[in-house]
């Protein structure tokens, strides 16, 4: 799918019309989701069924939950090449997690009008939707995940739900056109959907939040830490990501939440397929997935650094499952 048409599938979409073509997407994708044991509804995508959640006794190992956003092409990506969710999921896997979780806006609102189903929500109730799967697979280490429009989901629900991490790849930071304007962001494929969402939200009394204003309402008691990856040829990816640095920066001492920016020389905004096809992506996944490290869990069994040092990732593992 082009950049063009992309945006030209916002209006349907958007206004709550399902298109021919839109729906025969996502037939194929749960055809193919159901190849590998998905379980499928309209906006979630699990790895895993309740009775093998049942089944699963985790009594070795600690659970890990990582929670995909789709973006606009309902993939993990930015744009066309987007990672289908039993790639995601394959991936996941791979790299160690237990669980998986994908989660999509078929309305392409930036999940701003809830999950689709039912009369637009807000986002309050794609929130509400992540906290029931998290709390039924009860995971030690929660990852959200997400590029693009899932990008920006990604970190909002996040530092809403105090997740150890939010691994994201050119999230748009500011999605009010007029905040982008006076920003002098330049110009983007999605600009023209953020123009029709404005005037939607508008009518169904609905705030274009921004990720600033996100980060600024947090509780000091969220500890997540946010690592944003961008490319250098829509460098505009690069200011956004830069002002939620600096949104978190100027929180000092009153705040938690941490903000890692990297940067990658030759990268567009699609930057998630680049390390997807480099290996990149694999070797992020597999830091973000040891849940070994999760500083909650660090947190909760009280070790100074020079203790974590002596632990090895099973002795700790099997000191902490004990004492419980």
């Amino acid at each position: 799918m082009s950049a063009s048409q992309m945006v030209q599938s916002e209006v349907p979409v958007l206004l709550g019309a399902a298109s021919s073509s839109g729906s025969g997407g996502i037939k194929a994708e749960q055809s193919s989701v159901q190849q590998i044991a998905f379980r499928c509804s309209e906006c979630l995508l699990r790895s895993w069924s309740a009775e093998e959640l049942e089944d699963d006794t985790a009594g070795d190992a600690p659970r890990t939950l990582v929670v995909a956003f789709a973006g606009l092409a309902q993939g993990v990506g930015g744009g066309p090449g987007s990672m289908p969710p039993h790639e995601f999921v394959g991936a996941c896997r791979r790299a160690g997690a237990d669980f998986a979780l994908f989660v999509r806006d078929p309305r392409q609102s930036w999940y701003l009008r809830g999950l689709q189903g039912g009369p637009p929500g807000g986002f309050d109730q794609v929130l509400d939707a992540v906290r029931a799967e998290v709390a039924a697979v009860r995971p030690r280490r929660l990852v959200m995940m997400g590029a693009s429009m899932g990008g920006y989901a990604a970190v909002r629900a996040a530092i809403a739900l105090n997740a150890d991490a939010a691994l994201v790849f050119a999230p748009q930071v500011l999605i009010e056109p007029a905040e982008r304007v006076r920003a002098e962001l330049p110009i983007m494929p999605f600009d023209d959907a953020l123009c029709l969402l404005k005037r939607v939200t508008f009518v169904e009394g609905v705030n274009m939040t921004s990720l600033v204003k996100v980060v600024f309402a947090a509780p000091s008691s969220v500890r997540t830490s946010i690592e944003v990856h961008v490319g250098t040829i829509d460098f505009g990816d690069a200011i956004e990501a830069v002002k939620l640095r600096e949104a978190v920066a100027e929180l000092g001492d009153r705040t938690s939440l941490s903000v890692t920016v990297h940067e990658h020389a030759g990268c567009d905004h699609n930057l998630v397929t680049h390390m997807r096809d480099s290996g990149e992506l694999h070797s992020l996944l597999v830091k973000q997935l040891r849940v070994e490290f999760s500083p909650k869990v660090m947190q909760e069994a009280r070790c100074s650094p020079m203790q974590e040092a002596r632990f090895s990732p099973r002795r700790f593992l099997a000191a902490k499952l004990s004492a419980r």
